[in-house]
């Protein structure tokens, strides 16, 4: 008999029943690592929302020295009028530039809407992979039971099954952040008060 033909040769039945086995045990541990890796990505969500910058980050740090100079400069121009129109000092508007150390996400309500559509997508791509790893189990256990599986095949459809990494990427800040619709079009001038920056 010829190597190939070696190869393609039908499984015993007890090789069949060992695979099956095997096939089960694999789908049951694939499951436990989805689970897993789900709580992974949403503790690096909650990690990428609290996440905090400096100011003098090298990708910034120019924007927030030109940001504070032209703030100064528009206070002096608010106090100039202030005084010229006989405004009370004490009562005049001001302009204060300064560098929030988590952006948008230092607000509460920001970072719940975040949090709550993070977890949508994360606990439907949950179930999404679990379905192709039941997929995967029922066509290799349905090949199995009709006996067409030579050994070399079976270890291919054992082979096949994704790592739970490949059915549940990670999520960027980026991606996190385009959760929302409308944020790619919208541009915020934060305004942040003494309770902006409490964690919920």
């Amino acid at each position: 008999m010829s190597e190939t033909n070696s190869a393609s040769a039908p499984m015993t039945t007890k090789e069949r029943d060992t695979l099956r086995e095997a096939v089960r045990l694999r789908a049951r541990v694939a499951k436990a690592d989805i689970d897993k890796r789900a709580a992974m990505l949403r503790a690096e969500t909650e990690a990428q929302l609290s996440a905090r910058y400096k100011a003098d980050d090298d990708r910034w740090a120019k924007l927030v020295d030109h940001a504070a100079r032209v703030g100064r400069e528009a206070d002096a121009e608010l106090l100039r009028i202030c005084k010229a129109e006989g405004i009370p000092l004490e009562n005049r508007p001001s302009f204060r530039s300064g560098f929030v150390d988590r952006g948008d996400y230092s607000l509460p309500a920001r970072r719940a809407e975040l949090r709550k559509l993070a977890a949508s997508k994360i606990d439907l791509a949950v179930k999404d992979a679990k379905l192709s790893v039941e997929r995967w189990q029922a066509q290799t256990q349905t090949e199995l039971l009709a006996g067409l599986l030579g050994t070399d095949d079976a270890k291919a459809f054992l082979a096949a099954l994704p790592s739970p990494e490949a059915l549940l990427p990670g999520m960027t800040a980026k991606q996190i952040d385009g959760l929302l619709e409308s944020n790619s079009s919208v541009l915020r001038l934060v305004m942040n008060d003494s309770t902006g920056t409490d964690d919920e």
